[in-house]
């Protein structure tokens, strides 16, 4: 599992990078995956940065969540289109998913 550790601590909406460092936390510390989603899905309401909301689907699909994963990558690219990681992580699941990997 590759987590993007950026981070906007100097940002306004540094609740939801509170809430991301929790689960980020969680993860590392407990490996709970559940745990995790419930923060960054708090960090993703609370503010929709990108980095956070392709964190989420890479939590989905490590839960086996995978329509759940592909519409967080795709928010992700909606909200930075030049996201190359969140662009790169869609379309190996859409290839996994139809049975070209």
């Amino acid at each position: 599992m590759k987590i993007h550790a950026e981070q906007n601590l100097g940002s306004p909406d540094r609740l939801a990078d509170i809430y991301e460092l929790i689960g980020m936390w969680t993860l590392e510390a407990y490996g709970n995956l559940t745990e995790a989603k419930n923060y960054l899905c708090l960090a993703a309401a609370t503010s929709m940065h990108a980095y956070t909301v392709c964190n989420l689907g890479i939590i989905c699909e490590d839960l086996g969540e995978l329509n759940k994963a592909l519409k967080c990558y795709r928010l992700a690219l909606r909200i930075q289109p030049d996201y190359e990681e969140a662009r790169d992580l869609l379309n190996d699941l859409i290839n996994r998913m139809n049975g070209q990997s």
